[in-house]
């Protein structure tokens, strides 16, 4: 597992060439095995994608409304993505910590 982890941590952003690389040795590997692989890189996918979610969210949360309460942060942080999705369409009508607060609490 610590093979496959560091793997996937040199190879996570890939050009086009690395991409052809990690092809090539991905197809040398036995099919059980490589099904292993991905599988291990898709969830680290998704929680990079949820990670940049947070990220964005958090710049436009303190850009409108200011710096957050830690108790907000580690509310947002904990968030389903479908809920981070909704919070950044809907932080476009917050004019007040209020708004943002109430939000969280409905959540």
């Amino acid at each position: 597992m610590r093979f496959i982890s560091g793997f996937i941590d040199t190879y996570l952003n890939l050009n086009s060439a690395e991409e052809q690389i990690f092809q090539e040795q991905l197809n040398t590997i036995e099919l059980e095995q490589r099904e292993q692989i991905m599988q291990i890189t898709t969830s680290w996918q998704l929680k990079g994608r949820i990670e940049g979610q947070v990220n964005t969210v958090m710049r436009q949360l303190n850009r409108k409304l200011g710096n957050l309460p830690e108790e907000d942060v580690s509310a947002i942080q904990s968030l389903e993505p479908s809920q981070l999705e909704l919070l950044a369409e809907e932080l476009l009508d917050f004019q007040s910590l209020d708004d943002l607060n109430q939000w969280l609490n409905e959540q």
